[in-house]
């Protein structure tokens, strides 16, 4: 059995693998945005800054997208680059990317939190099971939904809000979901 002082060093590197997982975040939004702004990508060959995280990188467009508008919301707002990584250490980078297009000014860390809890009040979260998954991915491609060559959806937001629309115009308002065969 592993001792104490074993456990806490796992756990030092743990940490700091996180701290540096977050600067990523903040490093490649600012990379992704300096592409984009200088439609570096079309040097590289590529039609888009998506089509060049797409083949090039593990993680999604959209993804990169989030990155880059994180950093450029930091931008905006005038946080320094240790600044910015502390709130995105703290509050995590989903929270950051809904929290940063609503504000004009920068705030503190109190008030970011009182807006995430604004926000977290409001949403819905769910699990599917692989059956309802599949089933879900047949439907998003009926609406339109299109799959990446790495199997990922590229719009399936829009595909998903067009079968809440199809739910909601069922049940006259109300939801009244339905499976798609």
């Amino acid at each position: 059995m592993a001792d104490k002082g074993y456990a806490k060093k796992l756990l030092e590197r743990l940490v700091e693998l996180d701290y540096q997982t977050v600067e990523a975040y903040y490093d490649m939004g600012s990379i992704i945005s300096s592409m984009q702004h200088g439609r570096l990508f079309e040097l590289l060959d590529y039609n888009s800054m998506g089509e060049l995280i797409e083949n090039e990188l593990t993680y999604t467009p959209s993804t990169g997208g989030k990155y880059a508008q994180m950093f450029r919301h930091f931008r905006r707002l005038h946080y320094l680059k240790h600044e910015a990584v502390a709130l995105l250490k703290k509050f995590g980078l989903t929270h950051m990317c809904e929290v940063l297009p609503n504000i004009s000014d920068k705030i503190g860390s109190r008030a970011i939190k009182n807006r995430i809890n604004a926000i977290d009040q409001h949403q819905i979260n769910f699990t599917l099971n692989g059956k309802q998954l599949d089933d879900c991915h047949t439907a998003l491609a009926k609406l339109g939904a299109e799959q990446s060559d790495a199997g990922r959806y590229k719009n399936s937001s829009e595909a998903f809000m067009a079968m809440v629309d199809m739910a909601l115009a069922n049940g006259n308002g109300k939801p009244k979901l339905v499976a798609v065969k």
